[in-house]
């Protein structure tokens, strides 16, 4: 009687472990759940604190200093149009006269938007997209550049 009550105490204890070690691992997850906010906003604060800006004048989003006279031009004429296709359409080709808009083909347009100095600070590179007017060379070789640009 005494090997059988042993043999179901240990076997009691063994289940009695693992549903403990079950309910401390589910107890530990979800106090780190509860935590992450606080771990978060605390890292937040750190690097907001020990954030050295490179640049400051990148983060001011001063549209004027950023973004070309021309590309506003082109916002401000296609927000002007509103839904209207036939006044889209007008108003593209108006910016296309002006120089502002190149047509790569039906459907895609490029333009400046950034000023030069700008994309240095971003990227330390100048932008190439100027480059995709339309050409003579074949399909394919216009893909190539576009590709090895973009």
């Amino acid at each position: 009687m005494t090997r059988g009550s042993d043999r179901h105490m240990l076997e009691r204890y063994q289940r009695l472990t693992i549903q403990w070690k079950m309910f401390s691992l589910s107890f530990e997850s979800s106090m780190k759940r509860l935590r992450q906010p606080e771990e978060s906003r605390a890292r937040a604060d750190r690097i907001k604190l020990e954030y050295v800006r490179a640049h400051p004048s990148a983060y001011t989003l001063d549209a004027q200093s950023f973004l070309t006279d021309s590309f506003r031009e082109i916002k401000t004429t296609l927000n002007m149009c509103g839904t209207r296709p036939r006044e889209v359409a007008k108003s593209i080709k108006n910016l296309q006269d002006k120089g502002l808009l190149y047509e790569v083909r039906p459907g895609l347009w490029t333009m400046e938007v950034f000023y030069r100095e700008v994309l240095q600070l971003i990227g330390g590179r100048t932008c190439k997209l100027q480059q995709f007017r339309p050409t003579s060379y074949s399909t394919k070789h216009n893909e190539q550049i576009r590709s090895h640009y973009v």
